[in-house]
């Protein structure tokens, strides 16, 4: 079979004119399915290919402007760009080809992907918006199958002009859409090049989606139409913009979108995600806890979760086997299923270890599962360091029953803790912010089965365990409300009442930003006799791009800077937690400076001198060190408006402290050893680790200024003791003070996840302050 040129009629007189300045009559069909083979960059093929490509995007995007039925609006997906790229699909063919110098099978086999896409999914319909990233992912994917010689991903992103960490995700995203089958049977090849000779390829697949194939609905947009054409709520553009599509109509063009004869030249720009008006801030629904009786082999559900100490088992060769009597006994009600489990190997009775759900027939249970506990004697309901045994033992039964789509639970100890509520106060708030997902950014809802209920057998007679309960499922829903604040994007006295209190320093920050500025004061007042007024104050920086001190360059992690609220989130969620706890003898002020930290030309400047509300004066050295500057204002309102005894702050304020302590542990700096011990024995009780820091007053020469009180930033090292020592000459004198910094475990780099570090550490220092 040949390809001739007098074929290519039907698929545009570009293509013809082209074909016939190359003087090309025609490449043989097993040459450009060669695999071994080099394609030259003015091949007639790459112009075929894209005329075929071309010919499908218009006939997409005219259907679109036609009959944008509001069932028929294609979803977003990965492969989708906010506007056309400005190379078109043959000179980015020509590009590819030039320096990945992938055979020509490798083009042909990448259109042929495409279309299966599109055959099987009408979301990946091409249009200018994904065609380019389509193409570039096809012929990656086709050059590592095919070809005994390919570049790496990285110098395909550069090649494609997309960064390697985005074409890392289109590969695994293709491949997971194709089934990881790759495989084209050269029959199906040789039909399309006969098909695209023809040119009846783009009116097939354009027929396939406009007539079989019901595409999914992508719900409201927020935004507005780009066009006062495309604006008009009965045109195309305007049912589209309804839809989640804006289109952007060209002058020109502009009559016939309105109703005229002729179609309009349009290209259709697809929005971001639009996000749901309302929010809620509560979890959707929540696992029910309850404590039962009875004995373990008898509990009826979908799995018995056993949890097994180190001193229960006996290991040889790295295999346990049991060895403790109540271990034996249940595992005899059980019909030696537990033996079994343990059998396989892996399972040492560890903190954090847990088996396969191993399915049981005969049993009242369907499955029964280990999780370890780790020594018994360490086994305590406070640890003295980190999470305590029994809150990892509720995440990890979260985990377990996730991973299984298990919706019923029974957890099984084999003897009572030692503080038996303690103990299930800490395992409920495990285990419920374990079983929490998020999914309100989500345009599809997960469909795996989630746990409902989980029953606490073993505990014998212990008092306060209800009690116990329901205090972890408020720590639970104070800590699930943080990483709700900190994972949304960035998207109350108001600034004028700010700017009468003189606070000089947070409206600077804000000045640049088009987000109003919000002062927040949350307040808890406890019944009967108030015994200290302490306030808690968070970062609220909802997002930091650095100002003119931009971000910029690896490691400078803009793209997170959405959790630099992650401060006031952890404020929010222990002003939710002590909403439900009510502690007693305590006033809680919870302050907040809310702003962006934008770039623009009325921006704060390098050079500028504040005035805080104080009245002490900052010359700004760094716009990239804003945080300090909002909280020195929301520490003098709470001192010296509301009265309080003692304030912590709360911020996401330095990488230094990230250098210092890595991704885990929050640093703590206060002067007051009392305090110290306090937030220290807190954040045991929350199970979140916490080092305090020195406060070397000797840094605080880095920090003087020759033109105003001081700087905000000092030099080089000590980047976080030198933050400290900032807020500390806005502390008045007699008031205790403490500041943490948490920018390393407000956020979860391996599972690109907010923690909720820092609520429940929170909640129980204020809780302790009424004692």
């Amino acid at each position: 079979m040949v390809v001739p040129c007098p074929m290519a009629k039907g698929l545009g007189p570009v293509f013809e004119k082209k074909v016939a300045d190359k003087e090309a009559v025609g490449e043989p069909v097993a040459a450009l399915l060669d695999p071994s083979g080099d394609i030259p960059e003015d091949s007639a093929l790459l112009a075929l290919l894209a005329n075929v490509l071309d010919t499908v995007v218009d006939a997409n995007e005219h259907a679109y402007q036609q009959d944008a039925d509001p069932a028929l609006v294609p979803s977003l997906t990965v492969f989708h760009g906010l506007r056309a790229p400005p190379i078109g699909v043959e000179a980015y063919l020509v590009r590819i080809a030039k320096y990945a110098k992938c055979s020509p099978a490798c083009f042909v086999q990448a259109v042929a992907l495409i279309f299966r896409l599109a055959k099987r999914d009408a979301a990946y319909q091409l249009t200018s918006l994904n065609v380019h990233r389509l193409v570039l992912t096809g012929v990656l994917l086709s050059a590592k199958f095919l070809d005994d010689h390919y570049y790496n991903n990285a110098f395909y992103a550069k090649v494609g002009g997309v960064s390697t960490g985005e074409l890392n995700r289109l590969e695994v995203e293709m491949l997971q859409l194709l089934g990881f089958r790759l495989l084209v049977p050269r029959e199906e090849l040789e039909q399309l090049l006969a098909d695209a000779q023809a040119g009846c390829l783009a009116g097939q697949v354009v027929a396939r989606w406009r007539c079989g194939r019901k595409r999914r609905s992508m719900g409201p947009d927020d935004g507005t139409a780009l066009s006062d054409a495309g604006s008009r709520r009965n045109s195309p553009a305007g049912r589209a913009q309804q839809h989640g599509l804006a289109m952007r109509v060209k002058s020109s063009d502009a009559a016939a979108a309105a109703g005229g004869a002729s179609a309009p030249t349009a290209v259709i720009a697809i929005n971001p995600v639009p996000l749901p008006k309302e929010v809620s801030f509560e979890p959707e629904s929540l696992p029910s806890i309850s404590v039962g009786g009875g004995d373990a082999a008898a509990w009826s559900g979908d799995v018995l979760v056993v949890a097994v100490s180190e001193d229960d088992l006996e290991v040889k060769d790295e295999v346990a086997s049991v060895k403790g009597e109540a271990l034996a006994a249940l595992d005899s009600a059980l019909g030696g299923v537990l033996a079994e489990l343990l059998a396989a190997g892996g399972f040492e009775g560890k903190q954090g270890q847990r088996t396969r759900p191993l399915r049981v027939l005969g049993a009242k249970a369907a499955n029964v599962a280990l999780v370890g506990l780790g020594k018994r004697e360490q086994a305590a309901a406070v640890a003295d360091w980190g999470q305590s045994p029994y809150q990892a033992l509720g995440s990890s039964i979260a985990a377990l029953c996730k991973e299984g789509k298990l919706k019923t639970a029974a957890l099984a100890l084999l003897a009572p803790p030692a503080q038996p509520a303690a103990a299930v106060q800490r395992l409920a708030s495990g285990a419920l912010q374990g079983a929490y997902e998020s999914t309100r950014f989500k345009t599809k809802a997960s469909k795996a089965a989630k746990l409902q209920s989980l029953t606490l057998l073993g505990l014998g007679d212990a008092d306060g365990l209800d009690a116990a309960i329901k205090h972890g499922a408020a720590t639970a829903v104070g800590a699930i409300l943080t990483r709700y604040l900190v994972e949304a994007p960035p998207n109350v006295l108001e600034a004028s009442e700010c700017a009468e209190l003189g606070m000089g320093l947070f409206l600077g920050v804000a000045e640049a930003s088009h987000e109003p500025a919000k002062f927040i004061h949350l307040v808890y007042k406890p019944e009967g006799e108030v015994k200290k007024k302490v306030a808690i104050v968070g970062k609220g920086l909802t997002f930091d791009s650095g100002g003119y001190n931009l971000k910029a360059g690896a490691g400078s992690m803009i793209e997170l800077m959405k959790f630099d609220m992650g401060g006031s989130a952890a404020t929010l969620g222990a002003a939710r937690i002590l909403a439900d706890v009510q502690p007693a003898g305590v006033e809680v002020h919870f302050t907040i400076a809310s702003c962006e930290n934008m770039v623009a030309a009325k921006g704060l400047r390098p050079g500028d001198i504040l005035t805080a509300a104080s009245g002490k004066t900052v010359e700004v050295n760094n716009t990239d060190a804003e945080g300090r500057l909002t909280l020195a204002d929301a520490m003098w309102y709470v001192q010296e408006k509301q009265g309080v005894e003692a304030v912590v702050d709360i911020a996401t304020l330095t990488g230094a402290c990230i250098v210092a302590l890595g991704g885990e542990v929050g640093g703590l700096f206060t002067p007051s050893d009392e305090l110290a011990a306090a937030l220290t024995q807190a954040s045991k009780e929350a199970g979140e680790k916490v080092w305090r820091m020195p406060l070397e007053t000797n840094y605080f020469d880095g920090l003087k200024s020759s033109c105003a009180d001081m700087k905000n930033t000092a030099g080089r090292y000590g980047g976080a003791i030198t933050a400290a020592l900032f807020l500390k000459e806005f502390v008045k004198e007699g008031v205790e003070w403490a500041h943490m910094d948490i920018a390393g475990p407000v956020w979860n780099d391996k599972e690109a996840l907010p923690t909720g570090y820092g609520a429940s550490t929170l909640a129980e220092w204020a809780a302790a302050q009424g004692k």
